[in-house]
C-alpha cells in the first residue's frame, strides 16, 4: 500500500507506509518515501518528521539523505529514501513533512497514526466495549460444520449420489 500526498507547488512526497497501524513504542517501521520536485527548476529539500500527539509534538527530527539534511532534486526527478522509523509512543501520529529550501513552505506530507493492538488498550471508565465478530473464523466454523454434516449424511446413506 502506498500512502499518497497531495502534489505540492515544488514537489511531493509518498511512502509505503498504510494510514494507521497497529503498533507497539519501540517497534520499528520499515518505510519508503518517494520524493519528487515537480517543477521546471533545480530545487533543493529537506524531510523534517515529527511524533504528535493530539496538537502536542512530541518529537521533531530531519531525515538525512546522502548524509545531509538538504538534498536537490533536478526537474521532474525523483528519488527514493528507505530507513527505519521508531517512535517511543503509540496512539500518536508520525507525520513525514517535504519542506522546499527556498521558500521554506511544507509542500507536502504523509503520515500514520499508530494505534496500539487491543491487548495494550486500556477500556476507558464507563465505556464498554462493542463487541466485536471475526468473519474469518465464523466462515472456518461454518465451513467444518457443513463438512461434518456432508460427511455424517454420507456415512449414514442420508444422501445420494
Amino acid at each position: 500500500m502506498i500512502a499518497m500526498s497531495v502534489i505540492g507547488e515544488f514537489g511531493y512526497i509518498y511512502w509505503n507506509v498504510p494510514r494507521s497501524i497497529y503498533y507497539r513504542p519501540g517497534e520499528e517501521i520499515q518505510a519508503t518515501l518517494y520524493i519528487g520536485n515537480s517543477t521546471g527548476s533545480r530545487r533543493r529539500y529537506m524531510i523534517r518528521t515529527r511524533l504528535i500527539s493530539g496538537n502536542r509534538i512530541l518529537n521533531e527530527d530531519y531525515i538525512k539523505v546522502n548524509d545531509s539534511v538538504f538534498f536537490d532534486l533536478d526537474p521532474y526527478e525523483y528519488t527514493e529514501v528507505s530507513g527505519v522509523l521508531t517512535a517511543e509512543a503509540s496512539n500518536t501520529v508520525i507525520l513525514a513533512e517535504l519542506i522546499d529550501y527556498e521558500t521554506g513552505r511544507v509542500t507536502g506530507s504523509v503520515y500514520t497514526s499508530l494505534t496500539p493492538p487491543l491487548a495494550l488498550q486500556t477500556p476507558q471508565p464507563g465505556v464498554t466495549p462493542a463487541p466485536s465478530t471475526d468473519i474469518m473464523s465464523s466462515v472456518t466454523v461454518m465451513i467444518v460444520l457443513m463438512m461434518l454434516v456432508g460427511f455424517t449424511g454420507n456415512i449414514s446413506g442420508g444422501y445420494s449420489a
